[in-house]
């Protein structure tokens, strides 16, 4: 039995950029300066999707005094 929700599921880069609406290389940018946080499973790089859209939303949230 699957008890996972869309939420709850692991994504790639791939799909990380397309939720993100940026390309992959910002992505792969993002993961250089830990930015955003990953699980890496040996090579493969894996995002939890609800993590990733958190941060994605610290992304966009302004910083008060700033224009």
């Amino acid at each position: 039995m699957n008890t996972q929700t869309q939420n709850d599921c692991l994504i790639d880069v791939i799909e990380a950029a397309k939720l993100a609406k940026v390309c992959q290389r910002t992505v792969w940018n993002w993961l250089e300066s830990k930015s955003v946080s990953c699980i890496k499973l040996g090579r493969v790089v894996r995002f939890d999707r609800a993590t990733f859209m958190a941060e994605l939303r610290a992304f966009s949230t302004p910083i008060a005094g700033r224009r």
